[in-house]
């Protein structure tokens, strides 16, 4: 083998064993987040919430997670929600306080908007107006310098959203315009939905409308969602009737054109480098707020034509940032939600299964009835029993003591023995394997978990 040869040889070897950007995870407490996740060049960033109902800013880079501040919640009056943006600043936060009256929120007068800047050393500088309608969220471009955000709040004259410059000495206003929903900015360009109707993209260094497209589907107001990059190109999910698509249109080409895609209840997205970031799902959920919330579902990558590849599942799908490299995601662990960033072009996980969590050892009463108490650890904010079967081994068959069915989905529950099992279950001493489907209460969501026990017989 000649010298050249040999060096090719070697430096193809290189390039194959060269290990792809490693996946992080980080714990993001018992529930779902308060916001985020959102990535910059210092990291991942992300909004806890705290055990009195406040928040805490985190961010994340490597192993090191530094939290930015805090925000207490003293007797629990109000209720909190962000929305993430990543700089090379700090994060960029859009958060929402409600007051709550006698245990509930109550939505107005109450509702407060604000937008802020929370610098790596914990520095808040205000960005625009303090609201109390509205819920534009905040966006950055790609390298985190420039920002959109309300400048005054939506009905106000004279406009209603603002582009920024982050700086370290402050914030400055160098654009206002009379933006919409789903405001999204990139390089000299901002993308907004005008009131439901139309997409519209904005050079916002001269102010001039570089292109508008109407929203396809039959119902053009549903909300959905939209980015832009850098050269003016957007992409966007719009309602086709039963389902979501995805599109994109570009100054050179100002129409839709359909992305192949399969149709879902729902798609959030990010352009990155003409490849679009995606998390979908075929459930539709409803938040505390009563709006459309997170679901499970599962997150890719896909470029223009479709129809893409997917990256991670078990995802919390109204949680999802893009660089062009990395997703940041909010993925559905066994002992509660964790933020992970995984690279593009990593391949899913292998599907698990969680086990089965018990508050208590299973008892047998007086009557023979064996009382069984679920754990929701590892879901978001509660759960309950749709389906329970308890079964014990005779041979190398499972044979079912007891089970039954649940529209309440309780967490604590008493099964009666089938006739006979009495015998089999003091024949193997109480040992018995226990499933149920359990159903999450925030995500819409059911799952199928088991766990080997003894049963403390009478």
């Amino acid at each position: 083998m000649g010298l050249g040869a040999a060096l090719g040889a070697l430096l193809v070897c290189l390039v194959v064993a060269a290990p792809s950007e490693a996946a992080e995870s980080y714990a993001a407490g018992s529930h779902l987040p308060a916001g985020g996740p959102a990535l910059s060049s210092q990291g991942v960033g992300w909004a806890q919430y705290r055990r009195d109902g406040g928040y805490a800013l985190r961010l994340a880079r490597g192993a090191a997670v530094t939290t930015l501040r805090t925000r207490p919640n003293r007797k629990r009056r109000w209720f909190f929600r962000l929305q993430l943006a990543g700089s090379d600043q700090g994060l960029l936060s859009k958060e929402l306080f409600i007051k709550r009256r006698d245990g509930s929120l109550d939505r107005s007068p109450n509702e407060v908007y604000g937008s802020f800047l929370t610098r790596s050393g914990g520095q808040v500088e205000r960005l625009g107006a303090r609201c109390q309608n509205g819920s534009r969220p905040p966006s950055t471009d790609g390298d985190g310098a420039m920002a959109v955000t309300d400048s005054t709040c939506p009905g106000q004259a004279p406009g209603q959203a603002a582009v920024l410059r982050l700086a370290p000495a402050g914030a400055t206003t160098v654009r206002s315009f009379a933006g919409g929903l789903n405001t999204r900015i990139a390089g000299p360009y901002v993308a907004y939905d005008a009131r439901g109707k139309d997409i519209v993209v904005l050079d916002w260094t001269t102010g001039v409308e570089r292109y508008r497209l109407p929203i396809p589907g039959p119902f053009p107001e549903n909300s959905f969602d939209l980015d832009v990059q850098a050269d003016g190109k957007v992409a966007f999910a719009y309602d086709t009737g039963p389902r979501m698509a995805v599109a994109w249109a570009s100054p050179s080409e100002p129409f839709a054109h359909p992305v192949d895609l399969p149709a879902r209840s729902s798609y959030a997205i990010k352009l990155v480098g003409d490849r679009i970031a995606f998390a979908r799902t075929s459930v539709v959920s409803f938040g505390i707020l009563g709006e459309v919330g997170d679901a499970l579902g599962e997150a890719g990558v896909s470029d223009l034509r479709g129809p893409g590849r997917v990256v991670a599942r078990r995802v919390l799908t109204e949680a999802l940032d893009f660089d062009g490299r990395r997703l940041a995601l909010v993925e559905a662990g066994c002992r509660g939600p964790r933020i992970a960033v995984r690279g593009s072009d990593e391949p899913p996980a292998a599907p698990r299964s969680c086990p089965l969590l018990l508050a208590r050892p299973i008892r047998q009463d007086r009557r023979g009835r064996l009382a069984v108490a679920v754990s929701c650890r590892g879901l978001t904010r509660g759960c309950g029993v749709a389906r329970l079967r308890i079964a014990a081994r005779r041979g190398k068959r499972l044979v079912t003591l007891a089970s039954a069915r649940y529209r309440s989905n309780p967490t604590t529950v008493r099964l009666r023995l089938r006739r006979g099992a009495s015998a089999l279950l003091a024949r193997r001493r109480g040992r018995v394997v226990v499933s149920a489907r359990l159903v999450d209460d925030e995500l819409a969501h059911t799952e199928l978990r088991r766990t080997r026990t003894r049963v403390r017989l009478r």
